[in-house]
């Protein structure tokens, strides 16, 4: 609906405990990330229909959100996965969101 990235491949929520009582914490990590890049995009699309945020201030917030993004990735290894979902952002920033009559 909102076009935002999925889960990262391969875990589930109902599965986080199993994941931690294995050792695979930096899965629960990938899967944790998804959510709150996802909730921070949602919240930016609010503000903009709000009117808090304006186009241009909307489009630099999903710019920075993906350079920074790019940055934490090269700096970190997050799961083959959460990869594939986070390169859909930059895709994503270059669409803009649908306005409020169009909801």
């Amino acid at each position: 609906m909102m076009g935002l990235p999925g889960k990262p491949v391969g875990i589930i929520g109902a599965e986080v405990e199993k994941y931690f009582r294995d050792g695979h914490i930096r899965e629960i990590a990938d899967y944790c990330k998804s959510d709150v890049i996802n909730t921070y995009r949602v919240w930016l699309r609010y503000e903009l229909f709000r009117g808090k945020l304006t186009d241009a201030a909307f489009q630099a917030s999903e710019s920075n959100l993906a350079e920074f993004i790019k940055a934490r990735d090269n700096a970190t290894a997050f799961s083959p996965g959460m990869r594939l979902d986070l390169s859909k952002l930059a895709a994503m920033r270059e669409t803009k969101p649908r306005s409020k009559s169009q909801l």
